[in-house]
């Protein structure tokens, strides 16, 4: 007999970390923001003082001016080789014939500039590192605890004896419509994604770019793991939390209207993404109603899934992979 109460009240659980996890995640991403943003400015700040101030004549100074000028060390003319060579015919002329040679050994020491674009391009280098090593360790955060939780809800599940049915799986349409009607619906929630996004650019608010642009690879091999490794994990654990668990098994279990669970499950989910902003976390919780809507019409967690999975992708593809910005911050 499946064990309705001890399930739900561990997907609460779940739930309630998940939104304590998001909650610290958007602390972090605003503080990494704001020390950015202060890095920048104080950046501005230093170069204005320096180019409006006047610089004292210090021995740093006078040392780079001796290397703006490249010094040429060791260096033998041709007149101290003809004086070397009649020195030495003078004592070998009874040892044979002399060989006189010239040679010249120029020792340049690099310009102060050369140094100075020298050190910059180590620290782009060194700063394009940590970058790397950032997302990596973003999407390996992000990879594991969600699919943490997944193992969790999956293990829950198994250990109430809650069917699959109610969970949407194995129901609903064919397979070749339930892949049709998850890329169709992917396809327009990206398009509204869009719309709201742009208007909330236009009213000056936050979309959430910081998030995604962490999380964007700069390799090929980024791109596939996120891809085919990410994208995938979070589009199928939040729908089988958010849809199939909140919504699917409560209504099953507890014989209530799956309508009011979309809304209350829909809010969960946009507070859940508040790592991407306040447009973003209304954006979402509209996304979430419809995928709800969806998931209550259709009974099938896969078209969902399929769809969740869609919008997240494209996003990726079009604004990180293709550089394509269909609104800015800046047209505002």
């Amino acid at each position: 007999m499946p064990q309705w109460a001890t399930f739900v009240g561990f997907t609460f659980i779940i739930t309630a970390g998940l939104l304590v996890l998001s909650h610290a995640s958007r602390g972090a991403i605003n503080t990494t923001s704001d020390m950015d943003a202060s890095t920048i400015a104080g950046d501005i700040t230093q170069n204005q003082t320096e180019d409006s101030e006047p610089r004292s004549h210090s021995y740093q100074d006078y040392v780079a001016e001796e290397l703006s000028e490249p010094v040429i060390t060791a260096t033998h003319t041709e007149s101290d080789s003809n004086a070397e060579q009649n020195n030495e015919s003078d004592t070998n002329d009874t040892v044979g014939p002399t060989q006189s040679s010239t040679k010249t050994t120029d020792h340049i020491v690099p310009s102060g500039d050369t140094a100075i674009t020298d050190v910059k391009h180590a620290d782009d280098e060194h700063e394009s590192y940590q970058t790397r090593l950032s997302t990596i360790a973003l999407l390996a955060n992000v990879t594991i605890s969600q699919g943490l939780f997944a193992m969790l809800l999956i293990s829950g599940a198994w250990i109430a004896r809650i069917p699959v049915s109610a969970f949407g799986v194995g129901m609903g349409p064919t397979k070749a419509l339930i892949l049709a009607l998850g890329v169709g619906t992917g396809v327009i929630l990206y398009i509204g994604n869009e719309v709201g996004s742009g208007l909330g650019a236009h009213f000056g608010v936050d979309n959430g770019e910081t998030l995604r642009s962490a999380l964007a690879p700069e390799t090929s091999r980024g791109w596939v793991v996120l891809l085919f490794v990410v994208l995938p994990i979070i589009a199928g654990f939040e729908e089988l939390l958010f849809r199939g668990a909140l919504i699917g098994v409560i209504a099953t279990g507890y014989n209530v209207s799956p309508w009011i669970l979309a809304v209350v499950s829909s809010l969960a989910f946009a507070l859940g993404h508040g790592a991407q902003g306040r447009i973003g976390i209304a954006v979402t919780g509209v996304f979430g109603f419809v995928l709800a809507a969806v998931f209550v019409l259709s009974n099938s967690l896969l078209i969902v899934i399929i769809a969740h999975y869609i919008v997240n992708a494209l996003e990726f593809i079009v604004h990180e992979g293709f550089d394509i910005e269909l609104y800015s911050m800046s047209d505002t």
